[in-house]
């Protein structure tokens, strides 16, 4: 059984829901997991902002809006009338669990509620579409079968005990849906998932799926300016180097469940299916180079230490203002006495440098980039090293990171001098 991944963008419009269906209707068991329609869950936190400022006039539009454009969406979906008339009394109950806080209190735990009618309506209208085309489907209710424990962390013994047993209990069907953001809480109340990528995993983890799906509008084509890739096989370490630098490619928090259980991951367009993906596992080839990535607007700061503290404590007070400031570092190289480093771009650049200089030298470069180069590079392939530095001959380097993993070698050059350097690097 595979478990497949579908952003809002999925169910946005009638064709794109008509375009899932095509995906997800080839007999193959399979369990389809949905968030809200694009659009509604920043809506649904408007009404909860305005329910908490105790304005209600305001939250009544947006709501009515809500109920207009869920209304216009299943007329143009749905054509047997009585399911159609079923699925918008459906809609309409759930907008009666949002209506009735319009003059009542109004807490966090109301506001999780609000939100996830989003999600319930947008799934639901999904498996109603179904229905009317004779694609048999059940919905397992995501709150069901996913819990969180009073750390918040997932109930997983739980969870696979339960969906396994709702699972069974439809032997002879194929297609299931639910919900990607939807658990319940230690409390006993709807909560949300801050990621709609992790309840996925934590799915294909809990029934040792055979692979998990992840759908997404993204376009995935090998001319994408970030990153350019010699090879669509990525190790779960080689995708989380590269989540850094391209949006499209999950963390590896997001991916933990799948990772550790060795489930394979495959990213995929909606728009463009027949096109090449991109498959994410636990196989990783030797020494090999998968992709060469680049990140502009980088800041690079020399530091050089005035001797008013020593080594250690230098290099110790040097990054406790770096967090104090919440800095994005991206790449670090140290000596005893001196620093560099690469961060993105910062309104709080100013004191970060002002706090420095009591301690060092400070020089900063604009306008550099990082290239990263990804894939399986153990230090002890000494020819991979040879290679990239031989071919960036004739481009400064500013700094390079290499050995902080085996699966990255980072440099910095100036941002005119990037788009030459890829092409030096021969992917």
């Amino acid at each position: 059984m595979k478990v497949l991944n579908f952003d809002g963008e999925a169910l946005s419009s009638v064709k794109s829901i008509k375009e899932v269906v095509k995906l997800v209707s080839d007999n193959e068991p399979k369990i389809v997991v949905f968030s809200s329609v694009a659009g509604v869950k920043e809506h649904l936190e408007q009404v909860s902002f305005h329910l908490f400022n105790r304005e209600p006039e305001k939250a009544h539009d947006v709501i009515t809006k809500l109920e207009f454009y869920f209304t216009e969406l299943l007329n143009n979906l749905l054509d047997d009338e009585a399911i159609r008339k079923e699925a918008i009394d459906y809609m309409l109950d759930r907008f009666n669990s949002i209506w009735k806080f319009i003059r009542g209190r109004f807490t966090a735990a109301e506001e999780r509620e609000v939100v996830a009618q989003g999600t319930l309506i947008s799934t639901a209208l999904f498996g109603f579409y179904l229905r009317e085309h004779h694609v048999p489907n059940v919905m397992l209710p995501a709150t069901d079968f996913m819990q969180l424990t009073l750390n918040r962390e997932p109930e997983k013994d739980f969870m696979k005990e339960k969906l396994g047993g709702m699972l069974r209990a439809y032997p002879d069907n194929k297609l299931f849906i639910t919900q990607n953001n939807l658990c319940m809480n230690a409390y006993g109340e709807v909560d949300c998932w801050h990621s709609e990528i992790y309840p996925a995993a934590l799915i294909a983890e809990a029934i040792n799926a055979d692979e998990l799906q992840i759908w997404s509008d993204y376009p995935l084509d090998i001319s994408n300016k970030a990153v350019r890739y010699a090879t669509r096989n990525l190790s779960f370490d080689e995708a989380e180097e590269l989540s850094f630098y391209e949006k499209h490619i999950p963390s590896a928090d997001d991916l933990a469940p799948v990772s550790s259980a060795q489930i394979p991951v495959r990213l995929l367009n909606i728009n463009s299916p027949e096109h090449a993906d991109i498959l994410i596992s636990g196989q990783s080839d030797t020494e090999s180079v998968k992709a060469v990535a680049s990140k502009d607007s980088v800041m690079f700061l020399k530091l050089e230490s005035t001797n008013v503290l020593r080594s250690g404590l230098f290099l110790s007070k040097v990054f406790d203002v770096l967090a104090k400031y919440k800095a994005s570092v991206c790449l670090v190289s140290t000596s005893a006495t001196d620093v560099s480093l690469a961060m993105e771009r910062s309104k709080v650049l100013s004191s970060i440098i002002r706090e420095l200089t009591r301690y060092t030298l400070v020089r900063v470069e604009d306008r550099m980039s990082i290239v990263s180069i990804i894939g399986n590079m153990r230090w002890q392939c000494s020819d991979f090293a040879d290679h990239v530095l031989g071919a960036l001959k004739g481009i400064p380097v500013r700094m390079i990171s290499y050995g902080g993993s085996n699966h990255n070698l980072s440099f910095i050059v100036r941002t005119t001098d990037k788009s030459r350097a890829i092409q030096l690097l021969n992917l």
